[in-house]
């Protein structure tokens, strides 16, 4: 018997092609679970009432935003059902789809994680930062990637057109905009051997995934299951060499490299002289001093 699952959809993914996108994949949903489709809004009551029912599928069906938004509702509205019983679907109608990454399964081109029978428990970014709180699942960033992220989702008439050509070239063209007018942000990393050390941060990211956004991936490797952060920070480069570190990420290239350090921590706190953007799942904030941490619960997601 197919199980009952509620798939929250964002019908404005991918320049506004989400539902047309979400017409194609549907009958493969509908043939592992018995689907019942409701919009991305304000409202998370559908989410509280599907728990409450006892549904225990939920599918993101947009971009990783979209799955940022579910998973913070569903640890939000579960009441006393465990997290770990809840199972985390995704069709990625967005533009990276980094939650995909590597991509196991697709359909008529679109990435598809829907298989709860094979679902597996997955740890999940949990980020404090001055005046918020929001659980991530794939990344959070501070520098050049989360300031590139915040003009991909704003940009300019230039943007607006390679979106609506190539997804690659506008994170590219988003990238090296960005790039011409970065500026390391002064501040501090409590990573082992860089406690209280000044430093110029050009990129600093958190992961639970190797993918960054498009074909820009670090070569550290990351276990979304063994209860750990990926930290990747590139600091005191200046534009050519963040230029130059960026030219490699787009490589699979990182480790070892001038001014980049890595490490495995259960926890890590960023702390800036001034506030900047701060980027979750594709989601911009604004925050001086972040924490992440590892949550202490964790949620089954389909392969």
């Amino acid at each position: 018997m197919r199980p009952p699952a509620l798939v929250v959809l964002n019908p404005g993914a991918h320049g506004g092609r989400g539902r047309e996108r979400f017409e194609r994949v549907r009958y493969a949903l509908e043939a592992v679970c018995t689907p019942t489709v409701v919009t991305l809004g304000p409202d998370w009551s559908p989410v509280r009432e599907a728990i409450a029912s006892g549904t225990r599928m939920f599918v993101a069906a947009g971009g990783d935003g979209t799955v940022n938004a579910l998973v913070n509702a569903l640890d939000r509205e579960r009441g006393d059902v465990p997290l770990e019983d809840l199972v985390l679907g995704a069709v990625g109608l967005g533009s990276s789809n980094d939650f995909h990454k590597p991509v196991r399964r697709a359909v008529d081109g679109i990435p598809v994680r829907i298989d709860a029978g094979e679902a597996v428990l997955r740890d999940v970014i949990a980020c404090t930062w001055d005046d918020g709180e929001s659980l991530a699942m794939v990344s959070g960033s501070v520098g050049v990637t989360a300031a590139a992220n915040a003009f991909f989702n704003d940009g300019d008439a230039v943007l607006r057109a390679l979106k609506s050509r190539s997804t690659l070239a506008a994170i590219l063209w988003s990238a090296l905009r960005t790039l011409a007018r970065h500026r390391g942000l002064h501040g501090r990393v409590d990573l082992p051997g860089l406690e209280g050390v000044p430093l110029c941060i050009d990129n600093l990211s958190v992961l639970e995934t190797e993918w960054l956004s498009g074909t820009f991936r670090y070569d550290t490797p990351v276990d979304p299951t063994d209860g750990h952060l990926q930290v990747d920070l590139l600091e005191g480069r200046g534009r050519l060499g963040t230029l130059v570190a960026l030219v490699a990420l787009a490589r699979g290239r990182f480790s070892g490299r001038p001014g980049t350090h890595c490490a495995r921590v259960r926890s890590v706190t960023v702390e800036l002289d001034a506030p900047a953007h701060l980027e979750l799942d594709g989601e911009l904030h604004r925050a001086r001093t972040v924490r992440f941490d590892v949550l202490p619960r964790r949620i089954r997601t389909c392969p």
